[in-house]
């Protein structure tokens, strides 16, 4: 999923298991399990005006969060392989 650019995330806990794209927040780019731990990295997806690609509104709302010093984090909810 993460090699076709299909790995994404939404922001807060969704009840579902699976991915709603109106709830996208980020693009995950890469993840790795150590130990018991999976430490992973991800794109934003927010607007980026001088590319003029625009954000999703998830990613939108996680990038301003962000910009003022907010902290985030993310869980697997243990779901998948």
């Amino acid at each position: 999923m993460i090699e076709t650019h299909r790995a994404f995330g939404e922001l807060e806990h969704p009840e579902e298991s699976f991915i709603n794209p109106d709830r996208a927040c980020v693009l995950i780019t890469k993840l790795e399990e150590q130990g018991n731990t999976w430490i992973g990295e991800s794109v934003v997806l927010g607007p980026d005006p001088e590319k003029g690609i625009p954000g999703t509104p998830c990613g939108t709302i996680l990038q301003s969060i962000l910009m003022h010093g907010g902290k985030v984090g993310f869980s697997t909810r243990g779901v998948g392989k």
